[in-house]
């Protein structure tokens, strides 16, 4: 926390505030990238789908 309060020039104190604009920040770059993992692991999910569906129904072979 340190590391993060020194890169962003804050006070550690400040991270945690919820009156601090870097608190706010933070939190909006927290919740968009929970939104975009949500987006990879769904995107993920499928395309396995696929690639398994693919592999139990390979071209020429009769159902």
């Amino acid at each position: 926390m340190v590391r993060l309060a020194i890169a962003l020039g804050v006070e550690v104190r400040d991270l945690f505030s919820s009156e601090s604009p870097v608190a706010a920040d933070i939190k909006g770059i927290v919740d968009k990238l929970t939104v975009d993992m949500a987006s990879l692991v769904n995107s993920s999910l499928e395309l396995m789908g696929k690639v398994s569906e693919k592999e139990s129904n390979p071209p020429g072979k009769k159902r």
